[in-house]
């Protein structure tokens, strides 16, 4: 008998962070797997009720010899409910090169093929199955490698095209669901492996970490939305800040009173500096700043207040520049200044946006 408080909440928690309307069309990420298919035969379920489409898109990585067999099965089953189905192969190993890991090329072939699908199709949003379980394992990644507010507050339920209705389930409770219907999901052999840094996560440090605290998928969810909510609010002071600060713009030049820059806190400082280093063409980071940005911004500071003292017949300074790139730059701006003046704010993110600055 399917657990109806369990769907209750489920239902509950995607009304209160808005995910769907009646009538929305939803294409569901679906590999096989307990958590997919558990969420495809969630929104199944719900689907007269929710007054929504669902859509199946497969993503076959070909990184497996059973991967084709578990697109088929997923079509399968599909076909038996009346969903409308979209298989997709992806050639991974084709696309590596460089350092980049399979991980990160796999997922960034698979979310382009959801996309594609979404457009052509007209769907409204991409359902992922992300739940608690995963949102915990998130949070100590970023943990581990010294993220900010942002990596802290790890997934989240709606992003731009992205939705993630079981994030506040555990993956045993997905399980428990399943049994209530007639399907036998895949298995992925590779996920019980220590050998990529997630895995290791999953399956050696978060079991011990239990031991601490046995409540700690619950814990690290409720802190991770915490989190969320102070980066969100940060973001639009930075974005208030980033009005008052840029005086003029011409071409990927931004034009900044130094001033205004100067007294804002640093929490602040960081992300209005990222902020505008992507809107002048940087690519944008996954944090606002690094240990030694913040540094270079602290001493960057302190240099200018060091050299605040008055000097006669001193060349007034002109207002900060940024720009994204050596090659564009030219030879002089604003009526014959060298465009290579560049003060506080740009230099004390280079790292972190990854982008020359000069």
């Amino acid at each position: 008998m399917m657990d109806r408080q369990w769907m209750g909440r489920m239902l509950s928690y995607a009304h209160k962070e808005k995910l769907w309307r009646r009538g929305s069309r939803i294409l569901a990420a679906v590999s096989g797997g307990p958590d997919s298919l558990g969420l495809l035969l969630f929104l199944d379920s719900i689907r007269e009720k929710e007054g929504i489409e669902v859509g199946c898109c497969c993503v076959d990585h070909h990184l497996r010899k059973e991967s084709g067999e578990e697109a088929d099965y997923v079509g399968k089953i599909c076909l038996e409910r009346k969903i409308p189905f979209y298989r997709r192969d992806v050639d991974v190993k084709g696309a590596q090169k460089g350092g980049e890991s399979i991980e990160t090329i796999a997922r960034d072939l698979r979310y382009k093929a959801l996309r594609d699908v979404k457009e052509k199709e007209h769907y409204d949003v991409i359902a992922t199955a992300h739940h608690a379980d995963d949102q915990a394992e998130t949070v100590l990644f970023h943990f581990l490698r010294g993220s900010g507010a942002k990596g802290l507050s790890g997934i989240s339920p709606k992003r731009d095209d992205l939705i993630r209705p079981f994030l506040c389930a555990r993956k045993k409770e997905i399980e428990d669901f399943l049994k209530d219907f007639p399907y036998e999901p895949c298995h992925d052999p590779t996920n019980d492996i220590p050998d990529v840094t997630r895995n290791k996560l999953r399956l050696l440090l978060i079991p011990e970490l239990l031991s601490y605290n046995p409540n700690l998928v619950e814990t690290l969810s409720r802190t991770s939305g915490i989190l969320r909510e102070e980066d969100h609010f940060l973001e639009e002071e930075a974005k208030k800040a980033a009005k008052r600060i840029v005086k003029g713009e011409e071409g990927n030049c931004l034009y900044c009173d130094r001033e205004i820059y100067r007294s804002l806190p640093t929490a602040i400082a960081r992300r209005t500096t990222a902020g505008l280093m992507i809107r002048a063409g940087a690519k944008e980071p996954v944090e606002p700043a690094t240990k030694s940005a913040d540094s270079r911004h602290r001493a960057q500071i302190s240099r200018d207040k060091a050299k605040q003292s008055p000097t006669p017949n001193r060349r007034a300074r002109g207002p900060m520049r940024c720009k994204t790139s050596r090659s564009s730059r030219p030879k002089a701006t604003r009526r014959g200044r060298p465009a290579s003046r560049i003060r506080a704010m740009a230099r004390c993110f280079s790292a972190s946006v990854g982008m020359e600055i000069f």
